[in-house]
This record gives structure tokens, sequence and C-alpha cells, in this order.
């Protein structure tokens, strides 16, 4: 079974996230800052739903750190963001991140970009 690892500060939008992600039939785990994101990712999801803006360790040095780990530096990471990108998203991408999405999250679009993350990552 697919895993996620859905990682934001907000318990409402981890509990959306993980309802509908498990009604599409994948495994979730949850963390709610950097640093758990980081002891979580240990568990080898595949794929990590990361919030930008997050308490203890920001998403973007939790992305920095996941990059570095030889065990989590291929994770695909989809960013969760709710400051608009004025450069496309060039900023996560630099980070690493596979794609990114904007706050308040539609449901069907993020699953979609979940579903094309994983077949690009299962391509390698």
């Amino acid at each position: 079974m697919t895993k996620i690892l859905v990682v934001d500060d907000e318990p409402f939008v981890v509990k959306i996230l993980e309802d509908r992600l498990k009604k599409s039939g994948l495994e979730v785990i949850t963390a709610n800052d950097g640093e758990e994101c980081l002891d979580k990712a240990l568990q080898r999801p595949d794929l990590i739903l990361l919030d930008f803006i997050l308490p203890v360790m920001d998403g973007s040095q939790a992305m920095i750190e996941l990059k570095r780990n030889e065990s989590t530096k291929d994770i695909p990471i989809i960013v969760l963001t709710a400051m608009p990108s004025r450069d496309g998203g060039k900023k996560f991408f630099g980070l690493g991140a596979a794609d990114f999405i904007l706050k308040p999250i539609k449901l069907d679009l993020l699953i979609n970009k979940i579903e094309n993350v994983l077949k690009k990552q299962e391509a390698k």
C-alpha cells in the first residue's frame, strides 16, 4: 500500500487530508512540525505532503534536511503553501520539491498531483 506522510501544524488540515487520502486507498502517517517530519520520514513514505510554514523547523529547512539524508533524499515532496508564488514555484523546486499546491487545497487536484508524482517516481 502506498504510504503518504502528511506534515501540517493545523490539525483540521491534517484530518481532512488524512481522511481523503485514506478514502483513496492510501496509508497515511502524520507529523505536526519539521522535526517530527524528519523522524517520520525514516518510516520511508512513498511521498511527503509538506506544509511550508511550520513551527520548530519550517518546511524549507525540513526539505534541506530530507534531501541531505541518504535514506530520505529520494522521497518526493509536494509542498503545501498558502503563499502564492510569484516565481511559479521555483523556490520550492529549487529546494527539491516534486510539485506544490496552494491552500485552500482542492482535494481532487491534490490526488491528481500525488498520482502524477508517484508515476514519475516509479518511472525512475
